[in-house]
């Protein structure tokens, strides 16, 4: 139970090897370690950050999920014209919420109690009003999807604790893992409504801003054997969507070869080597080795599609 746990979070610190696209590129190689990171972003980093996302931006549409991490940053290194441009765009356009601020942020006080406030607050109700009112049908679901991220975390921390427990038996271990991935795709199943239902995978650039994202839900799924296949067929055809419209990257179909070679020993989509899987490997084994695909016909057409080399 605890390797599974333990799998999960490393899997989401990881997923930066090589991309099929541009935009995969720079969000897997330059932005996932540079706003996942507990380092201080040096200001040199910070301009370059900031350029590849205006790039993206131009070529891609705006990265709402990925200038909402960067709003920190901007402030920490004074860039207050930037802070405040896209703290507007962010709030009237994609729904930015401040009550999910976490009070941790460098820019916190400054907007509330300090030298922004007398500029935040005005423009926080009314660009927020309007946000409101352009996407009110919507806001039972949005909701919906924020409590869910919630509940998911809750889950996970749940589980970490008691698998971290010296005395839990493997019996017990086994029981658990049942009911985990039971819980799991329960919590799945509700997701796919809301997409189901808007026909989207909800993301920044398509939803508004959720303070979130599902990356560890749907990994959890797929760490679980029975789910692996089930969470796939129900939201593939989503995930294939929105990054066909460049507003997912291409971690989860990674993700899904990842697990169909730590469970079954192949991969569906050729995105993957032995040394991106995070297993221990034997004395002689080979990490340079190509892991096969199940379906080399389904791997090419699918490649195509996507428009991967």
């Amino acid at each position: 139970m605890k390797s599974a746990v333990t799998l999960c979070l490393f899997l989401l610190s990881v997923l930066t090897s090589e991309a099929q696209n541009y935009r995969d590129e720079i969000i897997t190689k330059e932005f996932i370690p540079a706003m996942r990171s507990t380092r201080t972003m040096t200001p040199e980093n910070y301009q370059r950050i900031k350029g590849l996302l205006e790039k993206l931006d131009h070529d891609y549409g705006y990265e709402a999920d990925w200038h909402y991490k960067l709003l920190n940053w901007s402030f920490y290194h004074s860039d207050i014209a930037h802070f405040k441009s896209h703290l507007e765009i962010l709030t009237e356009q994609y729904g930015l919420d401040a009550s999910h601020f976490s009070g941790h942020e460098y820019f916190y006080e400054a907007i509330f109690e300090g030298e922004l406030k007398a500029w935040f607050k005005p423009m926080y109700l009314t660009k927020s009003a309007i946000w409101h009112d352009k996407n009110f049908s919507k806001l039972s679901d949005i909701r919906k999807l924020k409590e869910l991220i919630a509940r998911e975390e809750a889950v996970s921390n749940h589980l970490i604790k008691v698998s971290s427990d010296d005395s839990f038996t493997s019996e017990a271990s086994v029981a658990l893992m049942k009911i985990r991935g039971e819980v799991y795709f329960s919590l799945l199943t509700e997701l796919y409504k809301i997409c189901r239902k808007y026909d989207v995978f909800p993301t920044g650039k398509n939803f508004g801003l959720l303070h979130g994202d599902f990356n560890r839900l749907i990994i959890n799924n797929f760490s679980t054997t029975d789910n692996l296949e089930r969470t796939w067929l129900l939201l593939e055809p989503f995930f294939k969507k929105a990054y066909l419209q460049n507003q997912l990257d291409y971690s989860f179909y990674r993700s899904y070869d990842i697990y169909n070679y730590m469970h079954f020993d192949y991969q569906r989509f050729g995105l993957i080597e032995r040394k991106d899987v995070p297993i221990v490997p034997s004395e002689d084994e080979d990490l340079t080795q190509k892991i096969p695909v199940k379906n080399a016909f389904e791997t090419e057409k699918v490649r195509k599609e996507m428009g991967w080399p």
